[in-house]
């Protein structure tokens, strides 16, 4: 008989924090498929939160047990910046924005979208087909996602 190692795909660990919808958090590590040097870490982060599966296991650091979240209950899954601020995400576009929650609450940011340059208003990039969107906020990396959103607007 064979083991379940056996048929294990890599992984890779990233610490990641998550705020939920309702507002409680958890910090602990996702896992991230292994493509070493090919794809930067916020595009697999990206496809493991936009694939078709509900929900996405989180090592939760305190407590060491899996958890499994569903995602259409994440607010922000957000990780340390790799690249520093400074670094370009080889993405097309960028805004300056302030995404407002429905909580209330507000995160500011550069929104950045892969969107061609004639589709390249803020509106294209908020209506993009995907879950969460991409910002960069104070030295991290966040996945935002839509449905948590009350507003975004052009940051001053």
């Amino acid at each position: 008989m064979t083991g379940h190692a056996e048929f294990s795909v890599p992984k890779d660990r990233l610490r990641v924090r998550m705020r939920l919808r309702n507002e409680t958090a958890a910090a602990g590590e996702i896992f991230l498929e292994h493509f070493p040097g090919e794809r930067p870490v916020y595009q697999r982060v990206a496809a493991l939160l936009e694939d078709e599966q509900s929900f996405v296991p989180l090592l939760e650091e305190s407590s060491g047990k899996m958890l499994l979240v569903n995602k259409a209950n994440i607010k922000i899954v957000d990780f340390a910046d790799p690249g520093g601020a400074g670094e370009k995400m080889g993405i097309m576009h960028v805004e300056q924005v302030e995404a407002v929650f429905a909580t209330g609450d507000a995160l500011r940011g550069e929104l950045t979208a892969d969107v061609p340059d004639e589709r390249a208003r803020l509106s294209d990039c908020l209506n993009q087909r995907v879950r969460f969107l991409l910002l960069r906020s104070e030295g991290a990396i966040c996945f935002v996602n839509k449905e948590a959103l009350m507003i975004v607007r052009p940051a001053d």
